[in-house]
């Protein structure tokens, strides 16, 4: 149990002379439990591959962060974990190549305005995500309105089969646009096949 940082996190933290060192780590039967509410500026993340090559997560539960599933690194793959009362980016995509979050089942309660549960942006070193895929993840969504897709310009990510789960209304964010339902956010680009 923790309160704010990572719960697993392999590689460094930022880019540098040692990253890509941690190679092919398997992260797997983890349970991490955050002790805090959504707070503004608190982002407890759950298990992160940062700047690392060829890494697994799968059979993990995070319940309780900001970012369950972070990936900044190459060739690394979340499949088929569990996320519980998260509030943030709930698989994200800050880039990475190659990166796969696939058959993951997202419970999120809320998420700010600049967010999205499946998300997709820009690493701290403007490195663009690129060949990322989110396939089959399951995102519940129990708060308000909420952005269950962020992906910032210039990313090159796809999505496929995912299954979006809410009484609330949801939004997809594409790029600089915002789509309140899955059907306006497929006429303009096939993103969900």
């Amino acid at each position: 149990r923790a309160v704010s940082g990572y719960g697993v996190v392999i590689g460094p933290i930022a880019t540098g002379t040692n990253s890509h060192r941690a190679n092919n780590a398997e992260v797997y039967g983890n349970t991490i439990i955050w002790e805090t509410a959504p707070l503004p500026g608190v982002t407890p993340h759950g298990i992160a591959f940062s700047y690392a090559t060829g890494c697994r997560a799968y059979g993990n539960t995070v319940i309780g962060a900001y970012a369950p599933f972070l990936n900044r690194g190459i060739d690394c793959s979340f499949v088929g974990n569990k996320a519980d009362k998260a509030y943030g980016r709930c698989c994200y995509s800050k880039g990475s190549t190659n990166g796969l979050f696939a058959q993951n089942v997202l419970g999120v309660i809320a998420v700010d305005n600049t967010t999205g549960a499946l998300s997709a942006v820009v690493g701290e070193d403007a490195t663009n995500t690129t060949k990322c895929k989110f396939v089959m993840n399951v995102v519940v969504v129990s708060g308000p309105a909420v952005n269950v897709v962020n992906v910032t310009p210039s990313q090159d990510v796809d999505f496929y089969g995912n299954r979006y789960v809410s009484t609330r209304t949801l939004n997809f964010i594409l790029g600089a646009s915002t789509y309140t339902n899955l059907k306006d956010w497929n006429a303009v680009a096939t993103v969900e096949g």
